[in-house]
């Protein structure tokens, strides 16, 4: 496998779009059932992200991937599904937290070093009724010295 930038790239892809829950601006109820229910939703999600992240994987055998526990840039593709809107930027980031959290459990990196480089929100294709979250990883320039 080559070295260059172009050459060292990951893409996780989630067959649905974020929860409404997950977003940092959701309106909840105060409840404890209501709070039991989003961390249900947020472990759901950070699962989901770890087992896309591993399928992906499992394609690439072979693959020197160690570059994912050091400073990556992460770029967010989030096709909404049909009846959910957009959202503001960091709104849909923070509705992808769980997702990445996920990705970043199965590598044991700390997504501290991962940077969000760009966000592209559309609608989801015919074929994704439910949305899609795409997550494309490339390391930065510094971890290819």
């Amino acid at each position: 496998m080559s070295d260059t930038l172009t050459d060292r790239r990951l893409v996780v892809v989630i067959n649905t779009h974020p929860d409404r829950r997950l977003s940092p601006n959701a309106s909840l109820p105060s409840s404890v059932a209501a709070k039991r229910g989003r961390q249900r939703i947020v472990n759901d999600a950070r699962q989901a992200g770890y087992a896309a992240a591993m399928a992906t994987i499992c394609d690439l055998p072979g693959a020197d991937l160690a570059w994912m526990a050091g400073s990556v840039d992460v770029d967010i593709l989030i096709g909404w599904g049909v009846g959910r809107k957009t959202h503001d930027d960091d709104g849909a980031i923070g509705s992808c937290k769980s997702y990445r959290d996920g990705i970043a459990d199965l590598f044991g990196a700390s997504d501290r070093q991962w940077r969000t480089r760009r966000l592209i929100q559309t609608r989801a294709a015919p074929t994704h009724p439910h949305g899609q979250v795409s997550f494309t990883f490339t390391p930065r320039q510094e971890n290819m010295a």
